[in-house]
């Protein structure tokens, strides 16, 4: 897939820039951060357009992406990144990335399967079968017995 960064994208260096993966959405992101400036509300440790170019990078290359490497290896709380509302289409495309490439890799064999169901299992996915009754709950409750089961007991 080829993408460009628009040249509208301000505040990001020019290798960020060129090694960037892009689309759309990510574009609306990226000037909405530019646009902010500096001196647009608190005081911030961190350039977020910066930030930002590299987590869209770091999703496009990871193999399965983790948000808490991301997050370490820029030495910013995870949290933050979730605190900042710019940042909520980057995680999500972060996390359905992940999503994929565990799933695929513990179908084909490629991964130890227990980690890719415990990892699953954070990302929302549930072994357990869940069932609702509906109905009035105050009538009577009927069984039906079949005569396998009858004979069994």
């Amino acid at each position: 897939m080829s993408w460009t960064v628009p040249a509208h994208v301000i505040g990001i260096s020019e290798p960020i820039k060129a090694a960037l993966p892009h689309n759309a959405c990510m574009s609306a992101v990226l000037k909405q951060l530019s646009e902010q400036g500096p001196g647009a509300g608190r005081p911030r440790e961190h350039d977020r357009a910066a930030l930002a170019a590299e987590f869209i990078a770091y999703i496009e290359n990871a193999e399965i992406p983790i948000i808490a490497e991301f997050a370490h290896r820029h030495g910013v709380s995870k949290s933050v990144l979730y605190d900042w509302p710019e940042f909520a289409d980057l995680l999500k495309l972060c996390t359905s990335k992940k999503e994929a490439a565990l799933e695929r890799k513990a179908l084909a064999g490629e991964i130890n399967v227990s980690m890719a169901i415990f990892s699953l299992k954070q990302l929302g996915w549930s072994d357990r079968a869940e069932q609702t009754l509906h109905g009035d709950k105050h009538a009577p409750v009927q069984f039906i017995v079949s005569e396998k089961v009858a004979k069994d007991l």
